[in-house]
């Protein structure tokens, strides 16, 4: 119940990337039944996988995690729509939290082996370094350091919403 009510906008949003998953998974299936699918399956594959899914999480990220920290004070297990919020909150915390190191992981990668101006990067993941500077470190990292900032300011935020004066 406060998941949907604490999400808003974000709540659509994230409906409409799970319908776009689940066309993706169709036009997977649909392509395995009848050949002419291929094309449709590869284009939404090349822009879904990776680049949709880090999108969300850069633009939705302070929403998801200002809501979930929100929810942690309503914890209630007495009607499954409220053990569904609950269920909701931890998952959305902790997938939300994994997605920092995988890019971590991937920017150092792409770095080392000098490929993040590569097209093959760029169509894959380019979404995540769109319009940064990634001639030095600050650049490379920078949507990490706002997630991590988002994180640490949402903590703050809610956790003294009741002390005005702190």
């Amino acid at each position: 119940m406060f998941t949907i009510k604490n999400l808003g906008s974000t709540l659509v949003y994230i409906a409409f990337v799970i319908i776009a998953y689940l066309a993706l998974v169709l036009s997977y299936i649909l392509q395995g039944l009848f050949g002419i699918f291929e094309s449709t399956h590869l284009f939404i594959k090349k822009f879904m996988v990776w680049n949709f899914t880090l999108r969300l999480v850069i633009q939705q990220f302070q929403p998801i995690i200002m809501f979930s920290i929100i929810n942690l004070y309503h914890l209630d297990n007495n009607l499954i729509v409220y053990l569904s919020s609950t269920v909701l909150t931890f998952f959305q915390i902790i997938i939300v939290h994994l997605v920092i190191p995988i890019m971590v992981i991937l920017i150092y990668k792409h770095a080392m082996n000098n490929t993040l101006l590569e097209e093959k990067f760029k169509n894959t993941y380019g979404t995540f370094l769109e319009g940064l500077s990634l001639k030095g470190i600050t650049g490379k990292y920078w949507n990490i350091m706002v997630l991590i900032r988002w994180s640490i300011v949402s903590v703050i935020l809610v956790s003294l919403r009741d002390n005005p004066d702190a």
